[in-house]
């Protein structure tokens, strides 16, 4: 940090104005989760957590992270809500909509409670995902730019909107930040804590989302410009003490660094699925692997060599595979066509359309 961004005011009384910034968006957030109906995804994720948290199964919704799932759905496991048996049609054909509509609507569940504390419980992502854009930005520009940051974040209406949602897409967004921040702490101090920290983002990303295979080449980018830079390393692991220097040993230490990260992420990745390979997926609702993988290509035979040399659990490598299967038959809407497959200008379309005017003008600001 510049001397200049030192001097732009005291860190306390920063922090304690982010505190009131993230108070006032919560309580929009909660204001507004408190009149909204539920939402089509919300019935999926619930159910799909809770079949997780009541019979450690994860046969529903497998397209989406069991960690936002069963982060929503905590508070109503925790409320001992009525959710189908085994024997149930629903959950033996791994239906996760009939199992989420029952859970919502027929078996006397209080609809209610369910949403708002599923709905609470993301918003403390949000929470914590303000409050990491704003210890970056203050890192990086002083107290001033945090706060900017921070004002950005908590009037935007994409955060408002989503950070009150029982979905997966709060939790990619906090861990996408928080991976990406945490791969380049051990690239500017080498050392096992930082390590650890980098790993356990990227577990924790790729728990919530599986476009976390994005942050593999974005790791390799964060390796590449570090061995570019060029400036000595230092290092704090066993074994090695005080700083690398030389392209050589810094380019090999980055590269090094991206790929303990990932090593990391899939021991993370395996404790949270219990150390346990198996998963029973359902007799008539869930694809069968031969479905799944029956297209080819370099993603289905990755996956099926995992598969047969069990390097990640089966549910996790099922729901990636669900993912990747879906991803190309979803049926789309866009500048008033409906139509199936992709469309190159869809998410810079979305960008544009979705972005507040003040984050666009601070963004052409930043570039220029």
């Amino acid at each position: 940090m510049s001397s200049d961004a030192r001097r732009l005011g005291p860190p306390r009384a920063s922090t304690w104005a982010a505190l009131a910034l993230l108070l006032v968006f919560a309580l929009r957030a909660d204001h507004s989760a408190a009149h909204k109906s539920t939402t089509y995804d919300e019935i999926a994720h619930v159910a799909g957590g809770l079949g997780q948290l009541l019979y450690g199964d994860f046969r529903l919704q497998p397209e989406n992270g069991s960690l936002p799932q069963k982060l929503g759905a905590a508070p109503a496991f925790l409320s001992g809500v009525r959710f189908p048996d085994r024997d149930d049609p629903a959950w033996r054909e791994a239906d996760v909509w009939s199992a989420g509509w029952q859970v919502f609507y027929t078996r006397g569940n209080d609809l209610e409670a369910l949403l708002r504390g599923g709905r609470r419980a993301i918003l403390g992502l949000a929470l914590a995902l303000g409050a990491l854009v704003f210890a970056w930005s203050r890192r990086l520009w002083g107290p001033a730019g945090g706060l900017f940051s921070l004002a950005l974040y908590t009037s935007s209406p994409n955060m408002l909107a989503h950070g009150r949602l029982i979905t997966s897409d709060m939790a990619a967004a906090l861990f996408f930040t928080a991976a990406a921040g945490a791969l380049w702490l051990p690239l500017r101090r080498l050392s096992p804590a930082r390590l650890l920290a980098a790993g356990g983002a990227a577990a924790l990303l790729a728990l919530s989302k599986f476009s976390a295979v994005l942050l593999g080449p974005i790791a390799l980018l964060l390796a590449g410009l570090r061995a570019l830079e060029g400036s000595p390393l230092p290092a704090e692991l066993p074994g090695l003490r005080g700083p690398l220097t030389g392209r050589r040993a810094i380019a090999a230490a980055s590269l090094g660094t991206a790929v303990a990260a990932g090593l990391l992420a899939v021991a993370g990745i395996w404790l949270a699925y219990g150390l346990r390979y198996e998963s029973v997926l359902g007799e008539g609702g869930a694809y069968p692997w031969e479905r799944l993988l029956s297209r080819g290509g370099i993603i289905d035979a990755a996956v099926g060599f995992a598969r047969e040399h069990r390097l990640l659990p089966e549910p996790f490598l099922y729901g990636f595979s669900f993912v990747n299967y879906r991803a190309t038959g979803r049926p789309s809407f866009l500048l008033g066509e409906v139509y199936t497959g992709a469309r190159p200008l869809f998410f810079p379309v979305c960008f544009l359309a979705k972005t507040p005017l003040s984050t666009l003008g601070a963004l052409l600001l930043a570039a220029l």
